[in-house]
This record gives structure tokens, sequence and C-alpha cells, in this order.
């Protein structure tokens, strides 16, 4: 992979994230993900898309774990 394909554009970040470009610049206000700019345009790494894919998932374990929990104290 190129050093061009580490960087994508918000349009190329917000198709990899299955969302819409509106939403990608609402992560980025909420600081889910971080951009950085060039030339007055806005890119997101690979790397910090690959990073938010780990933090939802870690989230979506955590959340499944603690309603694991509370079913066996339910049961």
């Amino acid at each position: 992979m190129s050093a061009q394909e580490d960087h994508l554009s918000i349009d190329e970040a917000a198709g990899v994230l299955g969302v819409h470009r509106r939403t990608l610049y609402r992560y980025i206000d909420r600081g889910l993900i971080a951009r950085f700019k060039h030339g007055g345009r806005s890119y997101i790494t690979r790397k910090e898309i690959d990073a938010y894919f780990a933090r939802l998932q870690m989230a979506s374990d955590k959340q499944r774990a603690s309603a694991e929990r509370r079913s066996r104290k339910v049961a």
C-alpha cells in the first residue's frame, strides 16, 4: 500500500465506514475520528479508521460481556 492510499479523502473514508460524509464530520467534531488537513482539504488515515473500528469492537465486546453477567444473575 502506498503512502497515498493510507490517506483517504472524506468521501473515501465515509465509504469505508459506511456512513454519509456529514456523519463522518460529526464523528470528527465529537473527537471519535481524527483528521488532518493538507492544502485546504481534509484527510483521514487508514490507521485512524482501523483504530475507530477497533474501539467499536472493544465497546461491543464489553457490552456483550456485561449482558452475559446480567443474564447469569437473573438465572
